[in-house]
């Protein structure tokens, strides 16, 4: 709540949610508060300067977790600083791409998916896929669309680590991801 005269974050949330609450039950013509179960519609909000932004959530987990990097354990690189990382280096499946010190493999990985031209979040769930307005048929076909679009070829991504736990979890986590045949 920056430069706001709001700054109780735990108060700015019970207004948005009592006040989305009040609209949408007068929108269905009900009274009282809406029953909290089904399917998550997480609001998230931003305010500066007095003027609040209300966004709905449509991704539900962080968009930088792409779904192959086991949750419970604390990652020191994101994915989305990865892909960037990757882009900068303007990586594109030409030549060779090495990481010496490849961790749990996320910039190799992240590699592989630029050179694949593999959407980021073809293996994760979104959370707009639980709500019964969106047909899954959907989700089906913008997957298998962003499939048809992926390059196939040889890539040559290489990936160590003087840590040989560091190397097997870098494995582990390529196989989730689906790239493993790439990456030596």
């Amino acid at each position: 709540s920056g430069d706001s005269a709001l700054h109780s974050v735990v108060d700015c949330q019970r207004i948005i949610k009592k006040a989305a609450a009040v609209r949408l039950a007068s929108a269905r013509g009900e009274h009282g508060m809406l029953r909290e179960d089904g399917p998550v519609h997480q609001l998230r909000f931003s305010i500066m300067r007095d003027e609040a932004a209300i966004y709905l959530d449509t991704s539900g987990a962080s968009l930088h977790k792409r779904g192959y990097r086991p949750g419970h354990l604390a990652a020191p690189l994101r994915e989305t600083i990865a892909a960037a990382m990757v882009d900068l280096a303007r990586y594109r499946g030409r030549g060779d791409f090495c990481d010496p010190f490849c961790g749990r493999g996320t910039i190799a990985i992240e590699a592989a998916f630029a050179a694949l031209n593999r959407a980021p979040g073809a293996r994760r769930h979104f959370a707009a896929e639980d709500w019964p307005v969106l047909s899954p048929g959907i989700w089906r076909d913008e997957r298998e669309a962003a499939k048809a679009r992926e390059y196939r070829g040889d890539y040559r991504i290489f990936a160590s680590d003087i840590d040989p736990q560091a190397v097997a979890l870098a494995r582990q986590n390529a196989e989730r991801a689906g790239v493993a045949q790439y990456i030596e």
